[in-house]
């Protein structure tokens, strides 16, 4: 789905929804601005905005699928100026931040992805050899290991902390017991994700 000025001028009209079409207005005007920063398929920005940008997107807009509409919608609005330009921001997006491009955390953003590499190779002034290289998500890790921060952040080894029957918590130095408080406030904070934690500042729970 593309999302254009007429759209969100639309939206406004039939909804009364200022506030979202607001958003998405500025949210396009912003892609736009980090396209801007780009040359052609240059992979690197001639500014540090789109490192501002992206390391915030997840604050600026509600869901990065939408973010990636935008970018969908000026590639199909100017493609002759803007294609190379967004093909190039894209790349430099999934190169800094890959855990945004995990399937099974958003599988509408890459699918999206998806739609965008196909309108690339279909527009034959973008080099098909740009646009693999630049949007190419094949050689993303896991990240699933993000999630089970206990697996890469062990508690304490048992040669410092041996739990048994006969190990009660008083028997622990103050040294022990912070490493082990510390470790389960990782543990529950790691597994908070940013769309719970923006909810949690709207309506004071998760």
């Amino acid at each position: 789905m593309y999302i254009n000025e007429r759209q969100l001028y639309s939206y406004i009209i039939f909804t009364k929804n200022t506030k979202k079409a607001s958003e998405l207005l500025e949210m396009a005007e912003l892609v736009r601005k980090c396209c801007d920063y780009f040359e052609d398929c240059t992979p690197e920005p001639r500014s540090k905005f789109p490192v501002w940008f992206f390391s915030t997107s997840e604050w600026l807009i509600s869901d990065l699928s939408e973010l990636m509409a935008l970018f969908l919608s000026i590639f199909h609005s100017d493609p002759l100026s803007y294609g190379q330009k967004v093909c190039a921001a894209v790349g430099f997006w999934i190169r800094n931040f890959p855990v945004h491009f995990q399937y099974d955390a958003n599988p509408q953003l890459y699918r999206l992805l998806e739609r965008l590499k196909k309108l690339a190779i279909a527009n034959n002034f973008i080099p098909l050899q740009a646009v693999d290289e630049l949007l190419d998500i094949s050689s993303i890790p896991s990240y699933a290991w993000i999630r089970n921060p206990s697996a890469r952040n062990p508690p304490l080894s048992s040669t410092h902390l041996q739990v048994s029957s006969f190990c009660l918590i008083e028997h622990w130095s103050a040294e022990e017991i912070a490493k082990a408080m510390s470790n389960i406030e990782h543990k529950v904070l790691s597994r908070i994700t940013t769309g719970e934690l923006k909810q949690y500042i709207k309506i004071g729970k998760i």
